[in-house]
């Protein structure tokens, strides 16, 4: 076949041994150059990945902070909501009592009259 050696020592057909070491000399520094370039496009997957990683790292702490900020939001809102109903109860209770007190003042003052 064209191309594979055809001797054990690795020479071509016809090549000699100075045209052999020429060639494998360039098939060698050829595959160090594609070795550097492959080490360059690793490097730079590397840093890519390195670079997307901080970059998820942040947008995940910008969600737990936005997450943490309503939560505290929430607390706050519910907080005011507890005393604002506790007002209303104690609002609510103060005038059934005083209503309460009012209807028995009717009614006592009622059975005083039906008893004169």
């Amino acid at each position: 076949s064209p191309g594979a050696p055809d001797y054990v020592d690795g020479r071509r057909d016809g090549e000699s041994a100075e045209q052999c070491i020429d060639r494998l000399r360039s098939a060698l520094l050829e595959e160090r150059r594609a070795r550097l370039r492959a080490e360059r496009d690793l490097d730079a997957l590397r840093r890519e990945s390195v670079r997307g990683f901080r970059d998820e790292e942040a947008e995940e702490e910008a969600i737990t902070n936005r997450l943490l900020s309503s939560l505290e939001h929430l607390r706050k809102e519910k907080e005011r909501l507890a005393v604002s109903v506790d007002q209303e109860e104690e609002y609510l209770t103060n005038s059934l009592q005083k209503r309460l007190a009012t209807l028995q003042q009717e009614k006592d003052f009622a059975t005083k009259k039906s008893e004169d």
